[in-house]
């Protein structure tokens, strides 16, 4: 199986290596920073977004480290909105 060519990916798998590392390049976290993986609701567009992670549960409290490792999709998004 050519997974580069064959598999499907959900565009997040594409951009949380981007939001992690901005966020690292920027000192606005560092592989030990703990990120939320709780239910979150946003509104993009006038509607609300429930994001999820790939196994629909949440862990807690994770580090960054484990956010990157597990590819746990709400921590990432957490991460993301932090200025």
């Amino acid at each position: 199986f050519d997974r580069v060519e064959l598999a499907r990916r959900q565009p997040g798998s594409a951009f949380k290596p981007v939001i992690f590392t901005a966020a690292f390049a920027n000192g606005v976290a560092t592989p030990s920073t703990l990120l939320e993986d709780a239910p979150l609701a946003l509104e993009v567009g006038g509607k609300v977004w429930e994001p999820q992670n790939a196994d629909h549960q949440f862990r807690g409290w994770v580090t960054a480290r484990r956010a990157i490792e597990d590819s746990i999709n709400v921590a990432a998004i957490r991460l993301g909105e932090r200025h």
